[in-house]
């Protein structure tokens, strides 16, 4: 009978060990806006369109970013939704209608980049005279935004309209130069000859800030957990003495 109430006893603390280290759920710590930068906009290609159209995104901070349940959303009714990519500090990301055309018969890229092609494309596609682009976390903080043309959804005025059947793309200044500029106004931005999604790898750009992205770790349920491990060993040790 002392056997069987140890046990039970034993039983029951493991239970509740388990449960204080399975049942604790780590909180998310959201990004902060300005984490992630867009810092290229091609939304009228010299070569195959739609498919051709592209936007680059940059982890402006010092540690790695999952971009999991992160979204990019424009003026249709599409949100593309990331899967995970891991986008290092420093580092960027192409995102582009139809991977293929990074290759030959497309941009012709030397080196591929880093690059996402979404299940779907933007409804309507990204459109030339009037057009956002936001980019929010996987907990729908609004992250970076531009708008161009006559959408003023990001800031007023908006970014020039640059898109005039040459193929020049839509840039962040600082572009390859750094550091990028980052004020949140239209002065953040301009056209870019021949822009294409070639030039990222590697980037001329350094790190405009440092702010980096942690998730706190469960340290308490974790010495609690260890603590009722030890209480459960330490009476079990006495019951066998006695």
């Amino acid at each position: 009978m002392k056997s069987l109430t140890r046990f039970t006893f034993f039983v029951a603390l493991m239970g509740l060990m388990m449960t204080l280290i399975t049942g604790y759920a780590r909180p998310v710590e959201a990004a902060s806006a300005g984490d992630v930068l867009i810092i290229e906009v091609n939304s009228d290609p010299a070569i195959t369109e739609p498919a051709a159209e592209f936007f680059e995104i940059y982890n402006n901070t010092a540690a790695p970013i999952d971009l999991l349940n992160w979204t990019a959303t424009d003026n249709g009714a599409t949100t593309i939704t990331f899967p995970s990519i891991i986008l290092n500090p420093g580092k960027i990301l192409v995102v582009i209608a139809d991977a293929a055309q990074l290759g030959a018969g497309g941009y012709n890229c030397a080196t591929v980049p880093l690059s996402h092609q979404p299940a779907t494309w933007f409804a309507g596609n990204l459109a030339n005279g009037n057009d956002r682009l936001l980019i929010r976390d996987n907990a729908s903080n609004l992250i970076d935004a531009v708008s161009y043309g006559t959408d003023v959804t990001a800031f007023n005025p908006a970014a020039p309209d640059v898109f005039n059947n040459t193929g020049q793309s839509l840039v962040r200044a600082g572009y390859n130069l750094g550091p990028f500029t980052d004020t949140d106004t239209a002065a953040d931005w301009s056209g870019r000859a021949g822009g294409t999604p070639c030039d990222v790898t590697p980037t001329a750009v350094t790190l405009s800030q440092t702010g980096a992205q942690t998730a706190a770790l469960p340290t308490l349920p974790f010495a609690l957990a260890f603590l009722m491990l030890a209480l459960a060993s330490l009476a079990i040790g006495r019951r066998q003495r006695a």
